[in-house]
């Protein structure tokens, strides 16, 4: 709110210290304008990384299936039934699989 000064002095002072004011604040925003695209970077580092985390361990189950595939498929090629466990053993999805299944087995 601008008061109303007395003399014409006084109401310039009022000025400059308003017109100082402003330019502080003005400074003031532009500083945190010049941060937010660090601040941004920051959030998006925050919520990529679970995200590549989940992407890796997808990744090696991926790698751990086919390589159990694999080995089925050459025990079936040389007409045998492959054994339990695969060679680098059941990765978590198989066993979530297999142990659904199972208990699939047995409510029926």
């Amino acid at each position: 709110m601008v008061t109303t000064p007395s003399s014409p002095s006084s109401a310039r002072e009022a000025l400059r210290r308003e017109l100082e004011a402003t330019r502080h604040q003005v400074a003031e925003l532009e500083t945190l304008l010049a941060e937010l695209p660090a601040i941004f970077e920051r959030k998006f580092q925050q919520q990529l990384r679970p995200v590549q985390e989940h992407t890796r361990l997808l990744a090696e189950e991926n790698m751990a299936l086919r390589d159990q595939a694999r080995y089925a498929l050459q025990g079936a090629a040389e007409g045998l039934q492959p054994l339990l466990p695969f060679p680098n053993g059941l990765g978590s999805w198989t066993r979530k699989l297999l142990k659904g299944h199972a208990d699939e087995e047995t409510a029926a």
